[in-house]
């Protein structure tokens, strides 16, 4: 692989790498879909307490107003006064502001889920670098940044015209009328202005969301050169690790030929499977597999079986369903037929050498 190729950044993020960024605060996060939904919670709040809301703004008015000439414009006693009206400022602000808050830690969640992370608030002298400043703004970012605040400009500003030009001969039937019909006039206005808005917000946050998701993957990626120093810090050196695989097999290996000394029967295909089997009638519920092995490993199996005396029967249909069970596992019950009457084949020979080697 050229060394070029090497450092570039084409492959995936791994979950260690994920999780540092998160760490690092760095996630993919919209702020148009906080926006969108967050306008579009505050015109329903608006829609519902909006009756609410202003009747206790009017009243506030009506007594600021009426005790006007009343009113002692001293410092001590203007503090008083403050201190009277702001809980009921904030008693009528109350549905808003209690809505905008919790939309907007549940959108905020529903992006990125809980992080806590004090990396990007921490001050960073690079911050502070003219030369970065100015990459920044013309970067490709600033440069989608600027696009999609134009384009949002556009919208809203094409949706206000079209929204308010078609209630120009309303409004203008209304100049001159009672002021209480005009302010429920105005609310319908705002709410049917703000829906559209926040209907084409959503489309826009849509889009952004999609964006700063590739855009956060990208970020991200890692190259081959960062994958292997990762995989070398988490699990070791690749090498290492292969070198340790290759003598673990060796050992098993090893262990399962040793096994084809003390087993009952080999049971072959005949050239290409071999399955090693013992059975001890005292410690086993059924036969177990002890040794399996095909092809070039089948046929050391075989040679070193007829080496140590143990019989070595064809039986193909029973060696292939033999290979699949896991090596010192008993064989499954629906072989138990077919191996038991190999094995008992096996032991009636054995009975009849030792016959022969010591008679009566």
């Amino acid at each position: 692989m050229p060394e070029a190729a090497f450092h570039e950044r084409t492959e995936p993020a791994t979950p260690r790498r994920r999780r540092q960024a998160r760490e690092e605060g760095k996630v993919a996060r919209s702020q148009e879909v906080n926006s969108a939904f967050i306008l579009l919670a505050s015109l329903g709040v608006l829609a519902l307490a909006g009756p609410f809301m202003l009747r206790r703004m009017m009243g506030l008015t009506r007594a600021i107003l009426g005790a006007t000439g009343q009113v002692d414009l001293r410092a001590d006693l203007l503090m008083g006064y403050f201190s009277q009206g702001l809980p009921e400022v904030l008693l009528t602000l109350v549905p808003l502001a209690g809505t905008v808050l919790a939309v907007g830690l549940l959108v905020n969640f529903a992006q990125v889920g809980l992080v806590f992370s004090w990396k990007p608030l921490a001050p960073r002298l690079d911050a502070l670098s003219p030369t970065r400043g100015v990459g920044r703004i013309f970067s490709k970012r600033g440069a989608v940044e600027l696009l999609k605040s134009l384009i949002k400009i556009a919208l809203i500003g094409g949706i206000a015209y079209v929204t308010l030009r078609e209630e120009i001969p309303r409004i203008n039937a209304l100049l001159g009328a009672d002021p209480l019909p005009l302010y429920g006039y105005a609310a319908t206005v705002v709410l049917k202005l703000g829906l559209r808005v926040a209907l084409v917000m959503i489309g826009l946050a849509i889009a952004d969301y999609a964006f700063q998701r590739w855009d956060f993957e990208r970020s991200i990626m890692m190259s081959h050169r960062e994958v292997e120093e990762e995989l070398r810090h988490t699990e070791g050196d690749p090498r290492v690790r292969a070198r340790v695989r290759a003598v673990q097999r060796e050992i098993s290996r090893r262990r399962m030929m040793e096994n084809v000394k003390t087993a009952d029967i080999v049971v072959t295909n005949p050239t290409r499977v071999a399955v090693a089997l013992r059975y001890e009638r005292q410690s086993m519920d059924a036969p177990k597999v002890v040794a399996k092995g095909e092809r070039l490993l089948a046929q050391r199996i075989k040679d070193l079986a007829r080496k140590h005396g143990v019989p070595v029967v064809e039986d193909r249909p029973l060696a292939r369903m033999l290979l699949r069970v896991e090596i010192d596992a008993e064989i499954p019950v629906t072989l138990y037929r077919a191996v038991a009457e190999l094995l008992a084949y096996v032991f009636r020979l054995r009975q009849q050498r030792y016959s022969v080697a010591h008679p009566a």
